[in-house]
């Protein structure tokens, strides 16, 4: 029988929720796994069955009439020892990324995992033999079963709250879920008890109430976003609006800086500061890029840390983030067509925040967010002199291109200048052994369009070079759309590219077209610009029109290149080179430019 995972969503959604708690080896019950979709017992307990008899989750009874399931780290289980096995009682609680530990039938601690002695700041020897009762202040612990002892429960799971004292003296209210454990003779573990750090604001809440309260705060987002005319009041209306729900503690709107590879803030609520307090990468090599929101700009998906006490990936940010009272955390992909246009970065109080429906909410969220930017951009571009400017990067752009090693510095192309018949002339700039990344583009057979290069001066920091493309990709799809390059750098390695479109530009089919030619760039960043207005008489249109295509040619290869520099970086005859044609035919286009544009600016200046 094919997995019931494959046939039908809602398992996939079942399965997700096993995930969502902590991944392979978490047990939860069937209520717990029922509260989390938001669906009744019986239908869930029916799913978890069909489940369990395709090899996709275990199972096993505990107590009188309870039962418990978890996933295993493979389809056939192997490798995980059971839960529920008292034999290995310290396996079965390390399964558990929560703090939890094991008792005996009088509630004598027997074991404990790491996550329990790290939080409550325990030695693990010192607190084996203890009675779990010392280590709880029963005079605020609500109605229920003697803390640790198994006696009396019998349900799936027995659940109390109490303020637990730490190693330090500390009080930290909890909630404790007793799972029952049977042992033959009654001096083995009788029972494990997983520990969840209650929070102030909505642990009282049911989860459909959180639920309620984040779709009013969608809807109300929703609504505010539409009276917005900027980007900016944009993203101050969903940052306010999600700071203000009583479901989040604050909010917070990044985007990508595609030259280091980080996420800039553009507007917070509610955080006091922590977005400027934080650093986020989103290379997937560094540590700091390992956490939800580097996982988000680099899947284009909704990431989620459900923990931050217990998830090492959140552990460079857990001590600015537990300061703020924050216990989960989600990156939300702000994302319309193929562009990121940034992402939210939401906190809760609530550990455990942020389960498959919480995530379906504030994924659709993103994408109206996304949705709205894009449509206010297109507006403001159709009805003021703007440009759309679009940033794309290729991580180890020169290992792909080449087939080789990486290679370190810095390689900047100022400026590109078609020449005709599909040739481009980039002149740049290149320094800490940027130049050698050049000469390798140049040299890879897998890469005809870099077609020679030439080091036109050096001095002790840099060198400037001139750069022959035949038939770019990039460059031909980017003139073809009516657009132009406003710059490029290539950085030990990785590639930044950004682009100038006119309003309206099918931005999408421009990006496909690039990504054929190149299938690891990606888009970045989108932006309005307003195009420069000019500053005297004298209008820059007529380098379009009164100059011919030669003229400009010549006129703006030997601006680049240095020959109108005193003293020259080039001369002539080395311009004409590049160009392909004589010294004298490039002089006397240089001439003719030059008398067009000074014929323009004075008699403008005499009438």
């Amino acid at each position: 029988m094919a997995s019931p995972t494959v046939e039908d969503g809602i398992y996939a959604e079942t399965l997700a929720v096993f995930e969502s708690a902590g991944g392979d080896g978490e047990p939860l019950t069937t209520p717990e796994v029922a509260d989390a979709l938001g669906v009744d017992r019986r239908t869930v307990y029916a799913r978890l069955e069909r489940l369990a008899d395709a090899g996709e989750l275990n199972t096993k009874k505990v107590g009188a009439g309870g039962r418990v399931w978890w996933r295993p780290p493979d389809s056939d289980g192997a490798g995980r020892p059971d839960p529920f096995d008292p034999d290995p009682a310290s396996a079965v609680l390390e399964a558990i990324c929560h703090p939890a530990l094991a008792t005996d039938a009088s509630g004598v601690v027997t074991c404990a995992n790491e996550a329990f002695c790290e939080r409550f700041d325990f030695e693990r020897d010192a607190l084996v033999g203890t009675d779990f009762e010392r280590l709880a202040d029963t005079e605020a612990a609500d109605e229920g079963p003697a803390i640790g002892r198994s006696d009396g429960v019998d349900a799936e799971t027995a659940s109390r709250r109490v303020d637990l004292v730490g190693g330090d003296g500390t009080a930290v209210p909890v909630d404790v879920s007793t799972f029952p454990a049977s042992t033959d003779d009654g001096t083995g573990t009788a029972a494990i008890h997983r520990l969840r750090e209650a929070t102030d604001r909505t642990d009282d809440r049911s989860e459909f109430a959180i639920r309620t309260d984040v779709q009013a705060a969608v809807i109300d987002i929703v609504d505010s976003i539409l009276s917005c005319t900027t980007r900016a009041g944009i993203e101050e209306a969903v940052c306010t609006g999600l700071a203000e729900a009583d479901a989040y503690a604050a909010a917070w709107i990044a985007e990508v800086d595609p030259d280091d590879q980080t996420l800039n803030p553009r507007v917070e609520a509610g955080s006091s500061g922590y977005a400027d307090a934080v650093e986020i990468s989103i290379d997937p090599s560094t540590e700091i890029g390992q956490g939800p929101a580097g996982r988000a700009v680099r899947t284009r998906e909704t990431c989620v840390c459900r923990d931050i006490v217990a998830d090492p990936t959140f552990e460079p940010w857990r001590a600015l983030a537990r300061d703020r009272g924050f216990r989960s955390g989600a990156a939300v992909p702000i994302v319309h067509d193929p562009t990121l246009y940034g992402t939210i970065m939401l906190y809760a109080t609530r550990e455990g925040a942020f389960d498959v429906a919480e995530r379906r909410l504030v994924t659709q969220l993103g994408e109206i967010v996304g949705y709205a930017i894009a449509t206010t951009e297109r507006k403001r571009a159709m009805l003021s002199d703007e440009l759309v400017e679009i940033g794309y990067r290729s991580r180890r752009f020169l290992e792909r291109v080449t087939d080789g090693d990486p290679v370190d510095g810095v390689a900047e192309l100022e400026r590109i200048v078609p020449v005709g018949d599909g040739t481009y002339l980039v002149y740049g700039r290149a320094r800490s052994g940027g130049i050698e990344a050049i000469d390798r583009l140049v040299e890879a057979e897998s890469a005809p369009q870099f077609d020679d290069y030439a080091v036109l001066s050096v001095d002790e920091t840099e060198s400037h070079f001139e750069l022959r493309l035949a038939d770019p990709p990039m460059a031909c799809v980017v003139s073809e759309a009516g657009g132009s390059f406003e710059a490029a750098r290539i950085v030990d390695g990785d590639l930044s590219v950004t682009v100038h479109l006119p309003p309206g530009s099918d931005i999408q089919r421009v990006t496909s077209a690039m990504q054929a030619a190149y299938p690891h760039l990606e888009p970045i960043t989108r932006k309005q610009r307003t195009r420069r207005a000019p500053e005297t008489a004298f209008d820059a249109s007529l380098l379009e029109t009164a100059l011919t295509d030669r003229q400009r040619a010549a006129l703006e290869a030997g601006y680049a290149a240095g020959f109108f520099e005193w003293p020259r970086d080039s001369s002539g005859k080395e311009v004409a080179a590049s160009l392909d044609i004589s010294p004298a035919t490039f002089h006397q286009h240089v001439r003719t430019a030059e008398r067009k544009l000074l014929d323009e600016l004075f008699d403008d200046r005499a009438g």
